[in-house]
């Protein structure tokens, strides 16, 4: 179909177009990435559960304003007696926990009270990711 020089310069063109089609879809892929901070999930499974995660997500985005995180965990554990157990959870370590009631009308109190120390930490904690970045400091020495 072609000639030897001509499959060359069109065997080079189509794997440049492939290459800037590769680089566009990762450069979409960072836009998604940055997109994709800040995700509060719901482990939940109650009503006041719930209420607490409704109260806590909108004042945790107004509260920690340019602090990056990948995820935030809100945990529960049921008991019949005394409520649910309330965790949030970032990287696998309890930033805060609270117990909810089914009739607690405190659950907004509760979770003013929960994004402020959870907003707090997650600055602390990047912070300290910055800090032990450089090369002068080990992490035990912050």
């Amino acid at each position: 179909m072609f000639s030897g020089s001509a499959a060359r310069i069109f065997g080079l063109l189509l794997c440049s177009v492939f290459w800037l089609s590769l680089a566009g879809s990762v450069e979409a892929a960072g836009a998604n990435d940055r997109n994709l901070r800040k995700i509060v999930l719901d482990q939940t499974t109650t009503y006041p559960g719930h209420e607490f995660y409704r109260y806590f997500v909108p004042l945790l985005s107004e509260k920690v304003g340019n602090v990056y995180f990948d995820s935030v965990t809100l945990k529960e554990s049921r008991s019949k007696r005394s409520g649910s157990l309330i965790s949030i959870e970032y990287r696998e370590a309890i930033l805060f926990q609270t117990v909810v009631y089914a009739a607690d009308q405190y659950i907004n109190a509760k979770a003013i009270q929960a994004a402020a120390v959870v907003s707090a930490k997650l600055s602390q904690s990047q912070l300290d990711g910055l800090l032990s970045q450089g090369g002068d400091l080990a992490g035990d020495e912050l």
